[in-house]
C-alpha cells in the first residue's frame, strides 16, 4: 500500500521525485475525478491532496466511503501557498479527538 499526491502537476512533480504516485488535476471536480479513480484502483493507504482541492476531496470521501479510516487524506500547501485547510482540518481532528472544540488563541 503506498501513497499518492493529487495537485497541480507542478506540486506533484516534486512529489514525484520523492517516489509518491502522482494525479494530477487543474480543478477541484478533476481532483474529485482523480480520487475516486484512485480509491477504486485500492492501492493506497495515504492520498495527499493540494489544499485548494481539499475540501472537494475530503467530502468526496465520506460520500464514498463514509467513516472508513482508510485511505487517509492529508492537505499540502503547493506552489500558490497555503490556504489554511492544513490547520482548520488538524484543528478539527483534534477536537473530535478530545471531545471538545477547541479555542484558538493569538
Amino acid at each position: 500500500m503506498g501513497v499518492a499526491i493529487i495537485a497541480d502537476r507542478y506540486s506533484a512533480l516534486a512529489f514525484r521525485l520523492a517516489g509518491v504516485d502522482e494525479y494530477t488535476a487543474d480543478s477541484p471536480d478533476d481532483a474529485v475525478q482523480r480520487f475516486l479513480e484512485i480509491v477504486d484502483k485500492g492501492n493506497y493507504r495515504v492520498i495527499m491532496v493540494s489544499e485548494r482541492f481539499f475540501k472537494a476531496v475530503n467530502k468526496a470521501k465520506v460520500k464514498r466511503l463514509g467513516s472508513e479510516v482508510y485511505p487517509i487524506i492529508a492537505a499540502v500547501p503547493d506552489f500558490a501557498g497555503s490556504t489554511g485547510e492544513r490547520l482548520q482540518e488538524l484543528y478539527d481532528s483534534i477536537s473530535r479527538a478530545v471531545g471538545a472544540k477547541l479555542k484558538l488563541g493569538e
